[in-house]
C-alpha cells in the first residue's frame, strides 16, 4: 500500500486509525487532514498530486487532483488539494517558531472562503476535519491579505518580463542576459518594466508574491524569454506566464510576445501557439520588437512629460456623482454591474449562513436499478422468497427515501430560506457600511436609485436561486414517487418470473433426465441381482475361474451404475450454474432497460454513453423537461475551425459543415439522429459552445480544461469570433477563455461537439 505524505513537509504519515478523517505528523507536528478512501490507486494520485505541489509544480498537481474527484466527487481532501494548487500555496519554516506557515506563490482577488472548491470540501469533509480545514484556510486568508495590503500599493508597470534567471549550476542564462538588453532598452524610453533579478533585488523570497501580483495584474504586455523547452517550463517561468494568459482571457488590452532565441517554435509552449512571436536570433530583432511595442501600448514618453510639465496650476479635484460612487465602489469589489454585486452578496449570506443553501435539499444517493443487480442472486432453487426479499428490500428503500425528502422539505422550505432577506443583507458592514455607499445614498435622484437598486437586484437573484432549488425538490419526489417506484417493482416481477421461468426448464430438464437414468440403474441392478443368484451356485474350486469372472462383472456394473448417477448430477450442476448466469446477465439487461426512463440516473454533470461502437462519452451540461445539452467529456478531433480566413463565421465555417454531415454520419444511428434536437438559431443539431455557455456550464478553468482520451492535453474552439476577423475564441489548454482567439486556420484546435438531446427516448 503506498504511503500518504504529509502536505507541509513530505513526511511520512503513519494512519492509526483507519476509520479517522485526521492524522499527526511526527515530524513536523501539524495536524493533517488524510482521505476517507481506501483504494490503492487513489492514494498513489494523492502521493504524486502532493510531491508536484510541494515541487510548486500547481498546474501538473491540480490536474491530478481533477483526476481524483472525477474517480470520487466526495473527496473532501481532493478538493484540499485544488484549492491549495489555486492559490499555490507552500508550507516554509517560520524562523520565529520553527512551525510550518502557509506562502502564497499565485495571488487572487477571490475570497478562499467563497471559492467554490473550498466550499466542496466543507460540503464533504466529516465534523472532525471541517474544522481543521476551516482553520487552515483561515491562516491562509490571512495570509492573502497581508498580500494584498503590499500589492495595492505598488504603482503599476506597462511591462512584465518573464524568464529563466539562473540555469541548473546557478550561471545566469542567456535568456536572462537577453531580457536585461530589452529592459535597459525600455526604461530608457521612460516604460516601468517589472524585471525581476532588479525589481525584486532588495526583497527576500517569501515576499516576491506581493510584487509579482501587482506587476502580473497591472503590466499591459508580457515579454517572455526563452532559449530552450525546458527554461519555458521551468517552474517559476511557467507561473508567471500561465496566469497571465488567464489575465489576458478576462482583459482584452493585455498582450503577451514570446521571445524565443536558438530553439524551433515548435518548442515553445504550445498554450503560445495562438500568439504572434519574436524570434530574437533574427537581425534587428531587438529595434523590431521596440518598435512593435511602442505601437502596440501607444505610449510615447515624451508626450507623457510635456502633459505634466504643462500643467502650471493645480486643477482642483472633480466633485463626485452619486453614479462616481457606486462605479467607484463596484470597482472597488472587482464587479462589472449591479447584478454581479447583488449575486456575490447573496452568495456572502449563504456562505455565512450555519445552514447552507445547497445543504437544504440532498439527493439520496440511492439507485433502485444498482440495488436490484447486487442483491438479486439465485440460490440453488429460485423459489418465492428470493422473489419477496428483493421486493421488500425495494420497498424499504424507497420508504426511506422518501422519509428523507419529506423530511427535509417540511423542515427547511427554501423559500422560507430567505424570508428574513432584508434584515441578513445587511449583516455584512463591507458592503452596506462603506463610505462610497452612503455617499450614493446622498446623492442619489430617484433614476439613478432606481438604475443602481442593490436591494430589488438581491430580490430577484435569491428568487432565482429559490426557484432553483424548488425545482431540484420537486425533480427528486417526482424520480422517487410511490407511482414511479412501483413500476420499478412490478417491472421486477416480470423480469424475475421470466428467469423463473428458464430456471425451471433446467428443472424440468433434469427430471426428465433422472426418469431415463433410473431405468438404466434398475436394469443394472437387476442383471447384478442375477450374476449374484448364479454366482451362489459354484461351489466347487474347479469353478474358481468363473466364479472370478462373474465378480468382476458386478463390480464393473456397480461402477457403471455410479457413473450414470455422477454424470447426471454434474450435467444437472453444469446447466442449473449456466442458467444462472445466463438469467443474472439478462436480469441486468431487461432491468436496466425497463427502469432507465422511470429513475433516471442522468444529472447535471454525470457521463452518458450515446452514439456509435467508439464509446463517446458525453457530459451532461443541463437538463430542461425532457432534453438535456450533452458535450463531449474529452477532446475527439484536431482539426481548422476554417480553411481560410473568409467566411470564418460559425454560420459559414468548415467545421460547423463536417459536424452536421461527416461527423453526425460517422457516429449515429438514424433513430440517434432522430434523438438529436435542433438548436434554435442556425438550425443546427450538432454545435460548438459559445463563450458565455462554456464559462455558464463549466464555472471553473479547471473544470472547463479536458485532454484527449489518451491524456494529450488539448485547446478547444468555441463558435464566438475573436478580436479580429479570421480568428475564433478559443478555451486553452488550462481551461481559461481566450476571447482574442486564434487563427481559424491552425490545424492544432479540438473539437469538443455538443448537442440537445432528447432525453425521454435514452
Amino acid at each position: 500500500m503506498p504511503t500518504l505524505r504529509c502536505k507541509k513537509c513530505g513526511g511520512d504519515l503513519k494512519i492509526i486509525n483507519k476509520d479517522s478523517s485526521l492524522c499527526e505528523c511526527e515530524y513536523c507536528g501539524s495536524k493533517e487532514t488524510v482521505p476517507t478512501i481506501n483504494d490503492e490507486k487513489i492514494i498513489k494520485l494523492y502521493d504524486r498530486a502532493n510531491r508536484f505541489r510541494m515541487a510548486n509544480e500547481f498546474d501538473k498537481a491540480a490536474r491530478i487532483y481533477e483526476s481524483i474527484v472525477e474517480e470520487s466527487d466526495k473527496e473532501a481532501e481532493a478538493y484540499w488539494g485544488l484549492v491549495l494548487c489555486k492559490y499555490g500555496i507552500e508550507y516554509v519554516d517560520d524562523p520565529a517558531s520553527g512551525d510550518k506557515i502557509p506562502t502564497c506563490h499565485r495571488l487572487s482577488f477571490d475570497n478562499i472562503m467563497e471559492d467554490l472548491d473550498f466550499e466542496m470540501v466543507m460540503d464533504n469533509a466529516d465534523s472532525i476535519s471541517r474544522s481543521v480545514y476551516r482553520k487552515n484556510a483561515q491562516e491562509i486568508d490571512d495570509i492573502i491579505k497581508r498580500i494584498m495590503e503590499i500589492s495595492e500599493k505598488e504603482e503599476p508597470y506597462d511591462i512584465f518580463i518573464c524568464y529563466k534567471d539562473k540555469d541548473d549550476i546557478g550561471e545566469r542564462t542567456v535568456d536572462s542576459v537577453m531580457a536585461q538588453e530589452i529592459y535597459d532598452a525600455l526604461t530608457q524610453k521612460g516604460y516601468r518594466v517589472f524585471f525581476s533579478r532588479i525589481t525584486l533585488e532588495d526583497k527576500i523570497g517569501q515576499e516576491y508574491e506581493p510584487y509579482i501580483f501587482a506587476a502580473l495584474n497591472s503590466a499591459k504586455l508580457m515579454l517572455a524569454f526563452g532559449t530552450s523547452y525546458d527554461y519555458y517550463h521551468s517552474v517559476w517561468v511557467k507561473n508567471e506566464w500561465s496566469r497571465y494568459l488567464k489575465l489576458m482571457a478576462k482583459d482584452k488590452n493585455k498582450r503577451l510576445i514570446p521571445c524565443y532565441k536558438d530553439i524551433d517554435i515548435d518548442d515553445i509552449p504550445r498554450e503560445f501557439q495562438h500568439l504572434q512571436a519574436q524570434d530574437m536570433g533574427k537581425v534587428g530583432a531587438d529595434q523590431d520588437l521596440l518598435r512593435g511595442i511602442d505601437k502596440l501600448l501607444k505610449n510615447n514618453i515624451e508626450e507623457k512629460i510635456s502633459d505634466e510639465t504643462s500643467k502650471e496650476e493645480p486643477v482642483k479635484e472633480k466633485e463626485l456623482t452619486a453614479k462616481d460612487y457606486m462605479l467607484k465602489l463596484m470597482n472597488y469589489y472587482k464587479v462589472r454591474d449591479i447584478n454581479e454585486f447583488a449575486n456575490k452578496i447573496v452568495n456572502r449570506i449563504i456562505a455565512k449562513s450555519p445552514e447552507k443553501l445547497e445543504d437544504v435539499i440532498i439527493e439520496p444517493d440511492y439507485d433502485v436499478a444498482d440495488l436490484f443487480r447486487d442483491k438479486y442472486v439465485l440460490g440453488s432453487e429460485l423459489s418465492e422468497y428470493a422473489l419477496k426479499e428483493i421486493k421488500k428490500d425495494l420497498e424499504t428503500r424507497v420508504e426511506t427515501t422518501l422519509s428523507i425528502i419529506s423530511n427535509i422539505y417540511e423542515r427547511n422550505n427554501c423559500v422560507e430560506y430567505f424570508c428574513e432577506i432584508d434584515d441578513r443583507k445587511y449583516e455584512d458592514e463591507t458592503y452596506f457600511d462603506n463610505e462610497c455607499y452612503e455617499k450614493f445614498k446622498s446623492l442619489a435622484t430617484d433614476e439613478e436609485r432606481k438604475e443602481y437598486d442593490i436591494e430589488a437586484a438581491i430580490n430577484v437573484i435569491a428568487k432565482e436561486k429559490i426557484d432553483e432549488e424548488q425545482k431540484r425538490i420537486d425533480s427528486i419526489r417526482q424520480r422517487y414517487s410511490r407511482e414511479n417506484v412501483e413500476k420499478i417493482i412490478n417491472d421486477a416481477n416480470v423480469i424475475a418470473q421470466k428467469v423463473s421461468s428458464n430456471h425451471q426448464s433446467v428443472v424440468s430438464q433434469y427430471e426428465d433426465n433422472k426418469a431415463d437414468n433410473d431405468e438404466k440403474i434398475k436394469s443394472i441392478d437387476n442383471r447384478i441381482a442375477e450374476l449374484k443368484e448364479e454366482l451362489s451356485k459354484f461351489s466347487l474350486i474347479f469353478m474358481a475361474k468363473k466364479k472370478s469372472e462373474i465378480s468382476n462383472e458386478i463390480v464393473a456394473l456397480e461402477n457403471m451404475k455410479k457413473s450414470v448417477i455422477t454424470e447426471a448430477m454434474t450435467n444437472y450442476i453444469k446447466a442449473s450454474s449456466k442458467i444462472k448466469a445466463q438469467a443474472k446477465e439478462v436480469l441486468c439487461q431487461e432491468f436496466e432497460k425497463h427502469s432507465i426512463n422511470l429513475l433516471s440516473n442522468f444529472n447535471v454533470g454525470k457521463c452518458i454513453s450515446f452514439g456509435d461502437e467508439k464509446n463517446i462519452e458525453w457530459l451532461i451540461l443541463d437538463k430542461q423537461n425532457e432534453k438535456m445539452l450533452i458535450i463531449s467529456r474529452y477532446a475527439l478531433y484536431s482539426r481548422k475551425f476554417n480553411e481560410t480566413e473568409k467566411n470564418s463565421t460559425w454560420k459559414e465555417c468548415e467545421v460547423r459543415s463536417w459536424l452536421n454531415d461527416t461527423f453526425m454520419d460517422m457516429h449515429f444511428s438514424l433513430d440517434e439522429k432522430d434523438m438529436i434536437l435542433l438548436q434554435s438559431g442556425y438550425e443546427d443539431k450538432i454545435f460548438l459552445l459559445s463563450v458565455d455557455e462554456a464559462v455558464k456550464y463549466f464555472l471553473t478553468d479547471t473544470k472547463r480544461h479536458t485532454t484527449f482520451k489518451d491524456g494529450r492535453s488539448a485547446w478547444w474552439w468555441t463558435r464566438n469570433i475573436g478580436d479580429r476577423g479570421g480568428f475564433e475564441a478559443v478555451v486553452l489548454e488550462d481551461g481559461s477563455v481566450y476571447r482574442a482567439g486564434t487563427n481559424v486556420t491552425n490545424g492544432n484546435g479540438a473539437i469538443r461537439p455538443a448537442m440537445w438531446i432528447d432525453s425521454s427516448r435514452l
